[in-house]
């Protein structure tokens, strides 16, 4: 039945582009003056990129690079990371691109294990990594207004930095990229996992990334004039792949507005309309919040915009039906891993929505493993990566027979689809982001005084789980000392949301923490710890807030707002407001949740919300 569907359904009858055919478009699109992308901080047409593409060409040709050898990219300019990444892969080399907020131990573990050719990095971050001096670098930095001593740092280049990118193109010649990578040759690598000594880097072949841009374009109509939305971070496969890879791809105009906040969440959705959005993609956390916090049912109502795309996490199916139901515009469901480009699994509009559903293969062959109807999912199919870059004992774990192990529990359907049931492998699914337990308790035992400690996933309506950890200790300490450690080896998204220092750690036979009892000790304490309901003073409203933010209470004040507290971002703005909901028996109107703008608002919106119910 539904394989049927899918061979009807339109697509583009061009023959699957090379990288050759990928810049021939990036050409065709700059002669015909089209826009690339629309980011926060203006414009860039085709035309800029691709002189741009060719004297960043230029100028790699000048660094001594051998085909195949990976360069190494993280900066905060998304623009200037894009055209690095781009000619990268059509010059035949391969980068490795990085979130802005990776911390430097792993940064640097990672720069050994790639054996990086050269690094291209933010002036800050170079000038805090003392081990980048010993390897060949270049600078990269934001154009801005100059004056005497702008123009003094913009000439002085620290260390052994060859150069300031872009400044440099400006003497670079521009030159065509060669294109002659092989369908085997490595277009990329993602570091998505692992821990600081074992770092695994999942492997992208031109093959897998062109036989999958194949796929996404036939299934979903993506062409010239298509306007694609895609806010998610460039160092994942979801906002690299589908964001700007996808839209040079298609020649098309790539939306990136700034990071979700929630404050700003019905402006962003809002532009949906104003920039004619026909494809919009991102988690089932912001449909979720949009579900929850928004009423407007008409983001997606113009006739130009055709698929609202759901990634990164299964996507919950009384959410789904309610905002089809609302918006009247298909929500498309994708599955798939890094391992597998970005999907593999495809819940169609035209498929019947089913409690863990995440839809049929295409253009990959799936199955459960030892045959029956349940049980660990298996892929194979040409856009699974090869395996992890120089690590064999982890590339041998990932396949068997040929089809790679998904780490899923899944269900088959006699009609062809798949259902999600469960994981095999220890793994936390917060917000759309996976994060492997072990990373934070590697960081967690370089403390001095952490003895052991084992991290979980708490289930969260909204942000699907939060990882928290429990530690055993030599000597007191607080959490909020331990969050600060977590925060200097950590990404923000990986930190636990909660620390909980105990004494001791249920137990097996073997003397191993058993994982479910400590999950519900989590559980148990944090119920231990709410709040009492009695009235609302400013003490505890901040007892609250240093709780969630993690920091000392007397570090906060009702004063305080996100632009002057570390920690308070999108995510906890909402675990802050769910923790004061139930601690005080409240329910806060969705319009003062997205206006609250600091810890008074807070205090404010629960004092009216306890009056509503006393009335």
């Amino acid at each position: 039945m539904f394989e049927s569907i899918v061979e009807t359904l339109p697509g583009t009858n061009e023959a699957e582009k090379d990288a050759a055919g990928f810049y021939a478009g990036i050409q065709a699109a700059a002669r015909a003056g089209s826009v690339f992308a629309i980011f926060e901080d203006g414009r860039m047409a085709y035309a800029e990129l691709d002189d741009q593409l060719r004297r960043t060409v230029g100028f790699l040709r000048t660094l001594g690079l051998a085909r195949q050898d990976r360069i190494l990219i993280q900066t905060q300019y998304e623009r200037h990371a894009i055209v690095l990444f781009v000619a990268a892969f059509l010059e035949g080399l391969v980068p490795v691109l990085l979130s802005p907020d990776t911390p430097d131990d792993r940064v640097s573990s990672i720069a050994r294990h790639i054996e990086a050719g050269h690094a291209f990095i933010d002036r800050h971050l170079f000038l805090e990594r003392a081990w980048l001096r010993e390897r060949p670098a270049t600078i990269v930095g934001d154009e801005a207004p100059r004056s005497t001593l702008l123009e003094r740092l913009r000439r002085h280049v620290p260390g052994n930095a060859q150069s300031l990118y872009p400044g440099c193109l400006a003497a670079s010649e521009a030159l065509a990229p060669s294109c002659c990578s092989a369908e085997d040759d490595l277009a990329y690598i993602l570091f998505t996992s692992g821990t600081t000594a074992d770092p695994k880097g999942v492997m992208i072949t031109h093959g897998n990334m062109f036989s999958h841009l194949a796929t996404f374009r036939r299934l979903f109509g993506y062409d010239r004039h298509s306007v694609l939305f895609n806010n998610m971070a460039l160092g994942h496969a979801d906002g690299l792949f589908q964001g700007p890879i996808l839209a040079l791809y298609s020649e098309c105009l790539l939306y990136r507005p700034q990071p979700f906040e929630m404050r700003n969440i019905e402006k962003m959705f809002a532009r949906v309309r104003e920039h004619g959005v026909t494809h919009l993609v991102t988690v089932p956390t912001i449909l979720a919040l949009l579900d929850a916090y928004t009423d407007s049912p008409d983001y997606f109502s113009a006739p130009e915009f055709r698929y609202l795309f759901s990634v990164s996490a299964k996507l919950d199916v009384g959410l789904w039906q309610r905002l089809e139901a609302r918006f009247g515009k298909p929500i498309v469901n994708i599955y798939g891993l890094t391992e597998t480009v970005t999907g593999g699994l495809y819940a169609l509009p035209e498929h019947e929505r089913r409690s863990g559903a995440v839809g049929i293969p295409v253009d990959m062959e799936a199955r459960i493993d030892g045959g029956g109807d349940s049980g660990e999912l298996m892929l194979r199919g040409s856009a699974v990566t090869p395996g992890y870059f120089r690590n064999g004992p982890a590339t041998d774990a990932l396949f068997v027979d040929g089809w790679m192990r998904t780490g899923d529990l899944a269900h088959a359907y006699a009609d062809g689809a798949y259902a999600i049931i469960g994981r095999l492998r220890a793994l936390i699914m917060c917000g759309g982001f996976n994060i492997h337990p072990e990373e934070i308790n590697e960081v967690l035992m370089r403390h001095p005084l952490v003895v052991e400690a084992v991290s979980v996933g708490i289930e969260d309506p909204t942000w699907g789980e939060l990882p928290v950890s429990v530690v055993l200790v030599s000597e007191p300490i607080s959490e909020s000392d331990l969050a600060t450690h977590c925060r200097q080896h950590l990404e923000e998204r990986k930190c636990p949301k909660r620390i909980l220092v105990e004494e001791t750690l249920p137990r097996g036979d073997a003397g191993k923490p058993q994982l479910s009892r400590v999950a519900a000790l989590v559980r148990t304490r944090l119920n231990e710890n709410r709040a009492s309901s009695s009235a609302v003073d400013a003490e505890k409203i901040v007892a609250l807030a240093a709780t969630v933010f993690k920091v000392s209470p007397e570090t906060l004040s009702l004063e305080t707002t996100p632009e002057n507290t570390k920690g308070w971002d999108s995510f906890s703005h909402i675990t802050l407001v769910a923790t004061a909901e139930e601690a005080f028996g409240v329910k806060i109107e969705a319009r003062k949740i997205i206006a609250m703008s600091s810890l008074r608002d807070l205090f404010d919106a629960v004092v009216a919300a306890r009056a509503l119910v006393r009335s």
